[in-house]
């Protein structure tokens, strides 16, 4: 079983005292480990009242498997954080400098930005962006409550950030929407699901554009982090190995191993071009969630790789609506980059055509929906990318409890949104223009309703 970890929010509560506490409460903390392999056994045989410090983040304690902190005052006054090892490693691996300026994309629900905001003891700036209107709440709790007052939050689209709006952003924490494939709490709630290749290919659409957007739009940034809490190989290695092309020698892979002081255990495969320089955390092994991380740095010797802007991809979507060849394509984009098109505002006046009974029409649209039409252009264009506001997939919570202490409130709250999204997904179809690749959409989406149905 998973360790119960709790990181000291030292905004709030000096590790120290934080430690003494515990102790106080009839705790007794183990001696420190010289090797992370003599840890690891130190924590695999962890019984009450015994406790220990993470060998590698020493704010993060590690207590026995089923121990119960979520009534606890210190949770709920936010001198204490429910969150688990691996979704403490992004932010120790950005590890920003003190004043500095740090941008974290699909920030909510706050667990890393909060984890940032200690790391920089307050001071300099962080923004905070979460798109999702529900979770930008939980967002903005969460900061509150753990009193990061060097956080400004900020409710838009990742991918709508200028650089202009925030010219001296030095770090940025790039967090994605994933398959949460690695969550083990979700697998215990849920089930196991199941592999789903076009699912993951368009996830990491959406991975590699974004992360690309955190890369070549910022031209002060000195590290960017890429994580996921996914174990498939298609949001890991395949994304940060396309990003190396995209990037080229503006930005170099830093050997995870190194930032660890050559203490950790699993790494990216050698069969890919990023090698074994990326991190996993593996719950087998680490006694974690599964997680990926990726750690890029700044070579300002080089100058950054153009950057497509969004007019570009507007070309592009008018080519692939105007049912025009793949050779148009390639010479907007470049060849080999025919990605999922996303287009702001769609212009088309046309009605949609009636492809069959449709529910709740009169449904209310997200003002996503409003403002953003996606079309996916996959079998057609052997397309890699798509749109945040077509797809939308399981975001990567952290571990605070609520899913291992509360699974059937969780449950419960998740139906309704699932029933809705597949709604959502359906209505947006109607929207796009009359043409082939939205009678290929309808089909694909019937078709897979179809067999959710069978299963």
């Amino acid at each position: 079983k998973k360790p119960r970890y709790v990181r000291i929010n030292t905004l709030l509560l000096p590790l120290e005292k934080g430690i003494s506490h515990f102790q106080e409460e009839g705790w007794c903390l183990m001696p420190k480990c010289s090797k992370y392999t003599k840890y690891l056994n130190a924590v695999m045989n962890l019984k009450q009242p015994n406790f220990i410090q993470d060998f590698h983040i020493p704010e993060l304690l590690v207590f026995p498997p089923g121990t119960i902190f979520y009534h606890h005052a210190k949770y709920k006054n936010g001198e204490i954080i429910l969150q688990d090892k691996a979704s403490c490693l992004p932010s120790q691996l950005l590890n920003p400098a003190r004043k500095s300026v740090v941008l974290d994309l699909c920030a909510a629900p706050g667990m890393k930005t909060s984890h940032l905001a200690a790391i920089m003891e307050n001071t300099g700036k962080i923004y905070a962006v979460d798109v999702d209107k529900r979770r930008y709440e939980m967002l903005c709790k969460k900061i509150e409550l753990t009193g990061a007052s060097c956080v400004e939050t900020v409710n838009k689209d990742a991918l709508a950030l200028m650089p202009d709006e925030y010219p001296s952003v030095e770090y940025i924490l790039v967090d994605p929407s994933c398959s949460g494939s690695g969550m083990l709490d979700r697998q215990k709630a849920f089930g196991k699901e199941k592999y789903d290749r076009q699912r993951l290919k368009r996830l990491q659409g959406f991975q590699v554009f974004i992360l690309r957007h955190a890369l070549l739009n910022f031209p002060n940034v000195k590290r960017v982090v890429y994580s996921t809490c996914s174990t498939h190989s298609e949001e890991n290695e395949q994304v940060v190995d396309e990003i190396l092309e995209n990037v080229q020698n503006a930005y170099k892979l830093l050997p995870a191993t190194e930032l660890l002081d050559h203490d950790w255990l699993n790494f990216s495969s050698k069969i890919y071009n990023c090698s074994d320089k990326c991190l996993y955390a593996k719950s087998d092994v680490d006694l974690c969630n599964d997680f990926f991380i990726a750690v890029f740095e700044r070579n300002f010797d080089v100058p950054l790789p153009e950057y497509k802007s969004r007019k570009q991809v507007q070309q592009v979507q008018q080519v692939a609506s105007n049912n025009q060849g793949k050779e148009e394509i390639e010479a907007l984009v470049g060849k080999g980059k025919e990605e999922i098109i996303c287009a702001e505002n769609s212009n088309t006046t046309e009605k949609p055509e009636k492809l069959g009974k449709r529910k709740n029409t009169n449904e209310e649209t997200s003002q996503t929906e409003e403002s953003n039409d996606s079309i996916l252009v996959d079998s057609v264009l052997n397309a890699s990318s798509d749109s945040i506001q077509f797809v939308q997939e399981i975001e990567n919570d952290d571990d605070d409890d609520s899913l291992s202490q509360n699974n059937d409130s969780v449950i419960e709250d998740n139906q309704p949104v699932i029933k809705k999204r597949k709604k959502k997904i359906s209505s947006m179809i109607m929207k796009l223009p009359r043409n082939r690749y939205r009678l290929s959409l309808h089909k694909e989406f019937k078709l897979q309703k179809k067999k959710r149905k069978i299963l």
